[in-house]
């Protein structure tokens, strides 16, 4: 996959965070904090990196956001997951709609997502209205972000946050915007088109 790589980068590994640091945490990396279904296997080295970052920017008083719109894909990804631990013979909604056992655990679990979220971090609040979807609209035609990706970046923008931990690669691709991650792929291209940066 080749990355047109916009935003600097910065590879938490090699990295300290600082108190003056406003970080948006993005959905991937809430899943890996609290949710023990949240990396694919082989890759449970995200949980550590991404953990151990987050705990020193909390030691750091770094500030830290989160959006809303993450609550959506947290609840979609947990369903996800435990169909396919508990059920995966059956239809998704067929698990969704009869068997309350295993949707009342699904809530549980993404409730209990939520507010370890809540604790962590404050609300980067972000108006899904005519003008922020015609942002989005525009954003889709040039950043190749998926479409929470493009709400999320929204949101960064409303909140003055320019910093963003992510997992996912395609945030390289956003001009203006500082990109934590441990992604291999985005260091190797940040690197690659001097982007890389070490702080």
């Amino acid at each position: 996959m080749t990355l047109k790589v916009q935003a600097q980068v910065v590879d938490i590994r090699n990295d300290t965070p600082k108190q003056q640091d406003r970080f948006l945490i993005d959905t991937n990396i809430w899943l890996y904090l609290y949710y023990n279904r949240a990396s694919t296997p082989g890759s449970s080295y995200q949980d550590y990196t991404y953990t151990s970052y987050i705990t020193k920017a909390k030691y750091a008083r770094s500030s830290l956001f989160y959006c809303g719109l993450s609550l959506a894909e947290i609840a979609h990804v947990v369903e996800q997951r435990e169909w396919d631990a508990d059920l995966p013979e059956l239809e998704l909604k067929d698990y969704r709609h009869n068997y309350p056992a295993q949707r009342d655990k699904v809530v549980r679990k993404v409730k209990s997502i939520w507010n370890s979220v809540k604790r962590t971090g404050r609300s980067a609040d972000i108006l899904i209205n005519k003008d922020t979807t015609q942002a989005a609209l525009t954003k889709l035609q040039t950043q190749l972000l998926d479409g929470y990706d493009l709400f999320i970046v929204e949101a960064m923008n409303k909140a003055g946050v320019d910093q963003i931990i992510t997992n996912d690669r395609d945030f390289v691709t956003v001009p203006n915007i500082v990109v934590f991650t441990a992604n291999g792929g985005a260091i190797k291209a940040a690197r690659s088109q001097g982007q890389l940066v070490v702080r």
